[in-house]
């Protein structure tokens, strides 16, 4: 039995989320911009109909890891959870939605 690989190698973020890993080294304002885009592509892509809770898991998980990266940068703690929730609330990350729905076709067209 193989083991299942965690949530951003699975999403492609394997390679890519690389780069971001050696965010210690850079500002939180280079980085930052970089990860709302993905997280935009990714809700692009898999924001379907019928897929929302997943989408929506999908965030949860990637503002864990943010705090977690965050909290990694030094000795001591950056962040804790009320701090962090109002510099999300300042440098908001796109929320999911749903792009593509499958079953109200457009009728514009």
């Amino acid at each position: 039995m193989t083991r299942q690989r965690p949530f951003w190698y699975q999403a492609g973020w394997g390679r890519d989320f690389n780069g971001l890993v050696s965010r210690s080294a850079l500002p939180t304002k280079e980085w930052w911009p970089k990860l709302a885009l993905k997280l935009k592509g990714h809700y692009q892509y898999y924001g379907i109909s019928g897929n929302y809770r997943g989408v929506e898991r999908y965030h949860y998980a990637v503002v864990r890891m943010v705090y977690k990266w965050l909290n990694r940068r030094s000795q001591r703690r950056s962040f804790d959870w009320p701090s962090f929730s109002t510099y999300l609330e300042r440098h908001p990350l796109p929320r999911p939605r749903i792009y593509h729905n499958r079953y109200c076709p457009d009728v514009s067209r």
